[in-house]
């Protein structure tokens, strides 16, 4: 009686042979061999499949199983943002940390920062006015997306943004044109509601510590009992 592994070893010599004699035949040997390790799987991701229609989903930067999903927020009502993305926009609210991806259901978008020159503009505007607010536009022609990074041209600020991501933090970088006063929003109002005329954010807290810390946070309604209040900050 054959042995398993002898009956293994055969296998695989007889699979050897067959692929040898379709790599004479065809040149197929040579495609389907184990890729090498210089090879840069990265070019083949396409972020932004499911960005648009009914994808839900969102073309930011995060890492595997990571806490954080830094990604541009276009509007954060009605069902086809439940990722608070949508590729048919052309402005940008902010870039919030936390995104549902393909889920039909919206969540999320924990707090928006977006920077910006000229005066202070403390609401976001409308999709159809962004200028009323401090929304910008933006081009998809301006985007670059790839696992881990994303960056877009703020236009009406002439503002480059670049976001990227580790297991537990989202990494902002922006480049500020050098003739304009400039300042950065930091929004703890801003999330994802099914209703424009919906607030799901309970309260909010916000302290800066030096001059490089800012400490807060925020409550949903939902959120579990215990927290009526802001925390000692």
């Amino acid at each position: 009686m054959i042995s398993r592994r002898e009956f293994v070893k055969a296998i695989s010599a007889a699979c050897a042979v067959g692929l040898q004699k379709v790599q004479a035949s065809t040149g197929l040997l040579a495609q389907l061999a184990p890729a090498s390790s210089s090879d840069d799987f990265i070019r083949y991701v396409k972020a932004k499949i499911g960005t648009g229609g009914h994808g839900h989903c969102y073309p930011g930067a995060s890492v595997p199983f990571g806490m954080v999903q830094l990604s541009p927020d276009t509007y954060n009502h009605e069902w086809d943002w439940c990722s608070g993305y949508n590729y048919v926009d052309n402005s940008i609210m902010g870039f919030s940390h936390t995104h549902l991806s393909g889920t039909g259901v919206g969540d999320m978008l924990d707090f928006l920062v977006m920077p910006r020159t000229g005066p202070v503009k403390i609401m976001p505007g409308t999709r159809e006015n962004p200028s009323e607010g401090y929304r910008s536009h933006f081009s998809h022609d301006d985007e670059i997306t790839s696992p881990g990074y994303y960056s877009v041209i703020l236009q009406d600020y002439k503002i480059h943004a670049e976001l990227s991501a580790t297991e537990r933090a989202g990494i902002h970088r922006y480049s500020f044109p050098e003739d304009r006063s400039t300042h950065i929003i930091v929004d703890l109002d801003h999330s994802y509601s099914d209703a424009s005329d919906q607030k799901p954010v309970k309260w909010a807290s916000l302290k800066v510590v030096g001059n490089d810390t800012v400490v807060g946070g925020r409550r949903f309604c939902e959120s579990p009992v215990g927290l009526e209040k802001p925390p000692p900050i």
